[in-house]
C-alpha cells in the first residue's frame, strides 16, 4: 500500500525508517567521521561487560613436614559469554579493585532547582568529622624463613627463571586439569590424583601499582569455558595450627603460612591442597586465599587438627591504679583487665606450632604477652609445643577508667579502698590519715555539742513541767516552795549549760572549718 501524494509518502517512509532504526531499546547507531585527507589506519576500541574470571590454585606439599617450600600452580577459569568465538585472541586478565561505574549517556537529564528554605539563625548543621585511623604496631617474632631473617633467597624459589625452578616430582600428563574422583568413606575423603601438569604456556604477568595483569593467547568458542594457566612456582611454607574460636571452639585448624617470594602478586581464589605420600599424591583439603602481593605472608587453613585440644577461660578484674587530688576533688583511675586463659594440649607423639588468634577489642591495650602479630581485627600469638606438652597461655588487655569524687563526700569504705591499694602515692595515703584525724576531732566535737544540747533540752522540758505544776497548786503550800527552789537551782544549771553548749558549737564550727580548709588545700 502506498499514498498517492508523494510528499505524504516521503513523510511516512521517513517515520517508518526512524522506528525501524530505534525499535531496539538499548541499540544506538554511532557515526564515526574522519576529516583527514591522507589515508591511514583507524583503530576503534570499546569496553563491554564480561563475566568475571576466577582464580584457582593447587598447592602440592612435600612429604617431609619440615620442608621449607611447596609447589604452587594457578589457573584462570574463563567463560566466553561475548557472543562470538575467541580465536587467536590475546586476553588480558586484571586482578585488582578499580573504581568503576556505569552512566546512561543516552538518557536526557535535567537539573532540578532545589528548594531553598528561609535561613534562620542556627539552621546550619555541619556534618561531624569521623576522624582518621591510627596505625597500631605490634611486635612480631622472627621465624626461620619468615620475617627479616629469611634463610632462603628469593631467587632460589619463585623468582628464579622458569627453566631453573625445581621440577615437580611427578610424571603427570601435560593437560590443564582433569576431573577429580572422590569416594566418601568413614575414614574421610579419598582422592585420586588430578591430572595436572606443569604449564608450558603460563601467562605473562605484569604487576602495576593497583593491579596485576596476566596476558595469554586463548581460543574459546561461544558459551564454553576454559582453564588457562597463569602461574607456576615455589613458595615458602610453614606448617602450623591456627586456633580461631569462631571457627572451632575446641580444636585448631591445620594451616600453612605462605610467603609470596615470586615476582608478581597473585589474585584471590580457591586453593586446593595435595600432599606427597609414600603412596602418591593425596588430597588434604581446600582453602581460600586473599589477594597475595609480593613479599607478604598469608595463613590458609584447610582441615581440622583433631589431635590438638584448646580450652579457654575468661577472667576480669577492676582495681585502682592511680589517684590525684586537686581542689578537694579526687580523680581515681581504675584499670580494667580482661584476660583470656588458653589451655593447650599437644598431640601425644607430635610437636606443634600453634597460632592463637584473639579478637582485638577497641579501646583496650594488649599487656600480655608483650608482642604479637596484629591483623586488622585480631592479635596472633605463637606457641611452640613439644609432643604431649600442656601449656597455659594468657592474653590480657587493660583499659583505664577515670572517675571523680569529692573528698568531703568520700565514705570510710572508699577511703579504706584507696589507702589499702598498693601503688597509690604515699602523699595521698598520709593526707587521708591526717583527714581521718581531723574528722575524728570533728566527730568528737559534734558528739560533745549534741550531748550538751540534749541536756539543755531535758532541763527546759523539766522546767516547763514544774511551771505547769506551780500554776495548779496553792502558793502557801510546802510543795510550791520546793518547786520554786528547784526552779532557782535549775536556772543556774541552765545558764551554765547554755554557755557550755555555745562553746561546744563554736568548737564544732572550728573543727569543721579545719576539715574544709584541709580538703581545699589538698593538691597531690
Amino acid at each position: 500500500m502506498s499514498f498517492v501524494d508523494p510528499a505524504l509518502q516521503a513523510k511516512v517512509d521517513k517515520a517508518l525508517s526512524e522506528i525501524s532504526l530505534h525499535r531496539a531499546k538499548d541499540r544506538r547507531q554511532i557515526v564515526l567521521a574522519s576529516k583527514g585527507t591522507v589515508a591511514r589506519t583507524v583503530r576503534i576500541g570499546y569496553v563491554v561487560e564480561a563475566a568475571l574470571w576466577k582464580a584457582n590454585f593447587r598447592l602440592t606439599l612435600p612429604q617431609d613436614v619440615k620442608a621449607p617450600k611447596a609447589h604452587l600452580q594457578g589457573w584462570a577459569v574463563l567463560e566466553n559469554m561475548s557472543g562470538q568465538d575467541w580465536k587467536d585472541v590475546e586476553l588480558t586478565l586484571l586482578s585488582g579493585n578499580p573504581v568503576s561505574f556505569r552512566q546512561a549517556i543516552y538518557e536526557a537529564y535535567y537539573v532540578a532547582r532545589p528548594e531553598v528554605p528561609v535561613e534562620v539563625l542556627g539552621r546550619l548543621l555541619p556534618k561531624p568529622d569521623s576522624g582518621v585511623l591510627m596505625q597500631e604496631g605490634a611486635g612480631q617474632r622472627d621465624r626461620a624463613g619468615f620475617g627479616g631473617g629469611d634463610k632462603f633467597r628469593a631467587d632460589e624459589l619463585g623468582r628464579a627463571p622458569a627453566a631453573e625452578r625445581p621440577k615437580a616430582q611427578s610424571s603427570i600428563a601435560d593437560v590443564p586439569m582433569n576431573m577429580q574422583t572422590f569416594q566418601a568413606g568413614e575414614a574421610g575423603i579419598i582422592a585420586q590424583e588430578p591430572l595436572v601438569s606443569r604449564a608450558a604456556n603460563t601467562a605473562e604477568a605484569e604487576e602495576g601499582a593497583t593491579q596485576v595483569a596476566f596476558r595469554i593467547p586463548v581460543g574459546i568458542n561461544i558459551g564454553q569455558s576454559a582453564l588457562v594457566p597463569i602461574f607456576e612456582g615455589d613458595v615458602l611454607i610453614e606448617r602450623l595450627s591456627l586456633y580461631q574460636y569462631d571457627t572451632t571452639s575446641t580444636r585448631p585448624c591445620a594451616s600453612l603460612r605462605l610467603r609470596n617470594t615470586t615476582t608478581t602478586g597473585l589474585p584471590p581464589g580457591v586453593l586446593t591442597l595435595y600432599e606427597h605420600t609414600s603412596g602418591g599424591v593425596t588430597y588434604v583439603g581446600d582453602a581460600r586465599i586473599s589477594s597475595f602481593p609480593v613479599g607478604e605472608s598469608r595463613l590458609v587453613s584447610y582441615a581440622v587438627d583433631d589431635k590438638t585440644k584448646v580450652a579457654k577461660e575468661l577472667q576480669s578484674t577492676r582495681a585502682i591504679s592511680k589517684g590525684v587530688i586537686a581542689q578537694g576533688v579526687m580523680a581515681l583511675t581504675r584499670t580494667q583487665r580482661q584476660a583470656t586463659i588458653y589451655r593447650i594440649v599437644a598431640p601425644a607423639n607430635e610437636a606443634r606450632q600453634l597460632v592463637l588468634e584473639h579478637p582485638k577489642p577497641d579501646g583496650w591495650k594488649l599487656v600480655e604477652p608483650t608482642s604479637a602479630e596484629l591483623t586488622a581485627s585480631a592479635y596472633r600469638v605463637s606457641v611452640d609445643l613439644e609432643p604431649g606438652e600442656t601449656k597455659t597461655v594468657t592474653i590480657a588487655f587493660e583499659a583505664p577508667v577515670v572517675e571523680s569524687v569529692a573528698v568531703a563526700n568520700m565514705s570510710r569504705e572508699q577511703i579504706a579502698e584507696v589507702t589499702d591499694t598498693q601503688g597509690i602515692d604515699s602523699g595521698i595515703k598520709r593526707a587521708f590519715v591526717d583527714l581521718a584525724r581531723l574528722r575524728r576531732t570533728l566527730a568528737d566535737k559534734q558528739t560533745a555539742e549534741a550531748e550538751l544540747k540534749t541536756r539543755v533540752q531535758a532541763l527546759t522540758s523539766d522546767q516547763s513541767r514544774i511551771r505547769d505544776n506551780i500554776s495548779r497548786i496553792d502558793r502557801d503550800s510546802p510543795l510550791y516552795k520546793r518547786y520554786l527552789e528547784k526552779l532557782s537551782t535549775q536556772e543556774s544549771d541552765f545558764e551554765a549549760l547554755q554557755v557550755a553548749a555555745e562553746k561546744a558549737a563554736g568548737e564544732t564550727r572550728e573543727a569543721s572549718a579545719a576539715v574544709d580548709s584541709f580538703i581545699a588545700g589538698l593538691t597531690i
